[in-house]
């Protein structure tokens, strides 16, 4: 349906997210494509990138909307695809159409002959248009359920790792010092691809390609990682076991923890090599324990 030429057709499209994987949604091109095949011109199509749940006031893009759609000089048809585009939240929904049809805008939704340059009349089409913006919330409402039920299920029942990509955990932390020791391993890429071996064999069975793909993305640990781990940790398997032992007399108190490793370190450094100064001060200088160090350990941000 062509639009009117007695209004200024102004163009509305939102999405929450970026992802084009979502089949449930338009995106954010399929709606400007959309508004631009209705008729709307491109100068007038404003568009934003904003969940549902927030407030329009909140989208610098609704902002510009709104002032030419408020502007008494002009007649003006606000386009969408969908009233879910407009907001999912019951109150802002009925709000931003009360606000607008007060003031003598119309809304169409494209494809829906009910809603062709519409605006609520009566108790009747006033209760319609209350129906849509509870299903808009209901709708948001079941999803997040969904989501959060789906997030339970992959993480107590399959074990799969969600969010940010893990990083070095305590084993992890071991087993970086052990292949230090070995010749074979003086290179921290080596090591690196070792580790990330270790953890994608970890990974559980029965995973479809999407969440496959996204726990090895997880797995996998970088040289950089393990290089900062070696040049700024430098902690030891054994210290991992005094520092166990610190944490009960220090709590979280990092630099605490790290003097008393400190002293624990120097103290094993053989008494023959102190007559060799420059070997002794690399021996102390290695055996200092700093508390960025401690905190790393501790938080398993290596």
């Amino acid at each position: 349906m062509a639009k009117s030429t007695n209004l200024l057709s102004l163009g509305w499209a939102r999405v929450s997210t970026d992802k084009k994987e979502d089949r449930k949604e338009q995106t954010l091109d399929q709606q400007i494509n959309a508004l631009s095949n209705y008729g709307v011109p491109t100068e007038n199509i404003y568009s934003d990138k904003i969940s549902g749940t927030i407030s329009l006031k909140k989208s610098e893009q609704w902002a510009a909307l709104s002032e030419r759609a408020l502007d008494p000089k002009q007649k003006v048809e606000i386009v969408l695809v969908s009233w879910s585009r407009l907001s999912r939240d019951f109150y802002d929904f009925l709000a931003a159409v009360n606000q607008y049809t007060t003031n003598g805008c119309v809304f169409t939704v494209i494809g829906e002959p009910r809603y062709q340059k519409y605006a609520p009349k009566d108790a009747m089409e006033s209760f319609q248009l209350a129906m849509e913006a509870f299903g808009a919330q209901d709708y948001r409402e079941r999803i997040s359920k969904a989501t959060k039920e789906s997030l339970h299920y992959k993480k107590h029942v399959l074990g799969i790792r969600l969010g940010r990509p893990e990083k070095l955990t305590l084993e992890d932390c071991a087993e970086i010092n052990r292949l230090a020791q070995l010749e074979d391993f003086k290179n921290p890429r080596l090591i690196a691809e070792e580790i990330t071996a270790h953890r994608l064999a970890a990974i559980p069975g029965g995973l479809d390609d999407q969440e496959r793909e996204r726990a090895e993305n997880h797995a996998r640990v970088s040289r950089p990682i393990v290089y900062r781990y070696l040049a700024l940790t430098g902690l030891a398997e054994s210290d991992f076991m005094l520092i166990d032992v610190l944490k009960e007399q220090h709590g979280d108190d990092c630099e605490a923890i790290a003097k008393d490793l400190t002293a624990a370190r120097v103290a094993a450094i053989p008494e023959e090599m102190a007559d060799d100064e420059e070997a002794h001060a690399k021996a102390l200088k290695a055996s200092t324990v700093l508390r960025s160090s401690i905190y790393r350990y501790l938080t398993k941000e290596a």
